[in-house]
């Protein structure tokens, strides 16, 4: 019996392996996760995670577990009252898995980008971060984090006062109605969007893909005054926040399993120009105007897509340009020259792309330039360092 139970043990991602596949099993061990918030939600996500075989987790948390946390919390026992959240669900995912590598820190985020990096550099870095944090200014502070470093975040919205778990969604953030952290989470973002100068980020243009928000179809419930509960509570249940990181933590698997991830980058590159036009474009513009300077960020956003229009090899995969056949043929033209600021000056003069001469706009030719001899004569990472 004890060699039957060691040999079920050796082989416990068995039926992981049955449904994603023996390459999809092997990325998600190779995964990094950092998950931030280790109550309702993030416990969940963080059970799911570790018996899913992630071999990297990095749990963050400052909280300890109170008697409020039983009712919902996985880690939230009457064994475990006054523990912390951190030291408990590290012990459980290596009960759960013994070969993930997991780190902690039991630390408060705080609301402000800046100071919050540094509390985060020396764990390693996380291909995709979960957000469970329920104070807005530190779940805002983690996404712009998240964002700033490319890094995809999943975050979870308001659970509380919902019953039905079946109404539980995944999107982006513009998707979610009726929900008020995600209301003050906007606001929250607008704002360290326009004090950091983040003019190329957008919260109504913000992509599933770099933030996937789990959120309730449900509309929240009335709730009575219970002064006796303290002036922040809400009405839970486990149906809901347990559901909540659960969907969260299979939006980080499909991440790492699906099949045309190592072709993410030539589907998010359909129409770039017209993309760029749209949204990126008015940003550019609003920035200049309030600054009084280029925003680097979008200038380099737009000497990269310019980049990616020249063709060749992303690896060993051939780069395929998806496109209207005139700004495709403009770009090889333009290319073909050899010389960056000819391509600079004939992209932002192409009018039908853009309805106007950008070459207009004072400093972007010359910006756009720099940007582009950089990126052939560096590369791309060097680039993006060099504004950072």
């Amino acid at each position: 019996m004890a060699a039957a139970a060691m040999s079920g043990m050796a082989d416990w991602r068995s039926r992981t392996r049955l449904l994603f596949g023996d390459e999809g099993a092997a990325r998600i061990a190779a995964g990094k996760v950092l998950v931030a918030g280790m109550g309702a939600v993030g416990s969940f996500a963080v059970e799911a995670l570790a018996r899913s075989g992630v071999g990297n987790l990095s749990l963050v948390d400052f909280d300890v577990v109170e008697p409020s946390n039983v009712n919902r919390q996985l880690y939230a026992l009457h064994s475990t009252l006054g523990q912390p959240k951190t030291a408990l669900a590290r012990a459980r995912v290596l009960d759960i898995n013994p070969a993930c590598a997991v780190s902690v820190r039991e630390v408060r985020l705080p609301g402000d980008p800046a100071a919050l990096a540094p509390l985060l550099a020396d764990l390693p870095r996380p291909e995709v971060i979960v957000d469970a944090i329920d104070d807005i200014g530190a779940k805002a502070a983690l996404i712009v984090h998240g964002l700033r470093a490319g890094i995809p975040v999943v975050s979870s919205m308001g659970a509380a006062r919902r019953r039905n778990p079946a109404l539980v969604r995944t999107g982006a953030l513009r998707d979610v109605a009726g929900c008020p952290l995600a209301k003050g989470l906007r606001r929250a973002l607008r704002t360290l969007f326009a004090e950091s100068c983040d003019a190329d980020l957008s919260v109504e243009a913000l992509p599933a893909s770099r933030l996937t928000c789990v959120y309730s179809a449900e509309p929240p419930a009335p709730q009575p005054a219970a002064p006796e509960c303290g002036p922040r509570a809400m009405g839970s249940t486990v149906c809901v926040t347990g559901a909540f990181g659960l969907a969260a933590a299979s939006a980080v698997l499909e991440r790492f399993v699906n099949p045309f991830v190592k072709h993410f980058v030539t589907s998010i590159m359909l129409n770039a120009f017209p993309k760029f036009k749209t949204r990126d474009l008015p940003g550019l513009k609003t920035y200049l105007e309030r600054k009084g300077e280029l925003p680097k960020g979008i200038v380099l956003g737009l000497a990269a897509i310019c980049t990616y229009y020249k063709g060749g090899k992303r690896g060993e995969d051939e780069i395929v340009v998806n496109d209207d056949e005139a700004i495709k043929k403009l770009l090889v033209d333009l290319w073909a020259t050899g010389d960056v600021e000819a391509v600079a000056k004939g992209v932002l003069g192409a009018e039908f792309i853009w309805d106007e001469d950008l070459n207009k706009i004072p400093g972007l030719t010359g910006m756009l330039a720099i940007d582009l001899a950089l990126i052939q004569r560096e590369g791309m990472r060097a680039a993006v360092k060099s504004i950072l």
